[in-house]
């Protein structure tokens, strides 16, 4: 490396890199924001990468965790208990005065 120009190749290069390795090793549930990632223009760099990583993963847990207070709300609004099997007992009216 003789210039300025080439020390600038080489680090985009590195950079680049970087971001291929940080994506390897993401969880196969962030596939999809993987190929997101790969896909920005201009070319992210790690920094650039793990934040965009780090939102998507976020927005997941957000969902994940209403969808489960709303299955939690629905089963609340009909009197149901979570884990819980138990059925009400039906009450009726039976005499037990017998005519002697």
């Amino acid at each position: 490396m003789d210039c300025d120009v080439d020390i600038q190749k080489y680090n985009l290069i590195l950079q680049e890199d970087r971001v291929y390795t940080f994506l390897d090793g993401l969880d196969d549930q962030l596939n999809k924001t993987r190929s997101d990632v790969l896909q920005l223009k201009p070319f992210p760099i790690v920094e650039q990468a793990y934040a965009h990583v780090r939102r998507e993963e976020i927005r997941q847990t957000i969902m994940t965790s209403r969808a489960e207070s709303t299955i939690g709300m629905v089963m609340n609004s009909k009197g149901l208990k979570a884990g819980c099997h138990d059925t009400p007992m039906k009450t009726g009216f039976f005499s037990l005065n017998k005519s002697i």
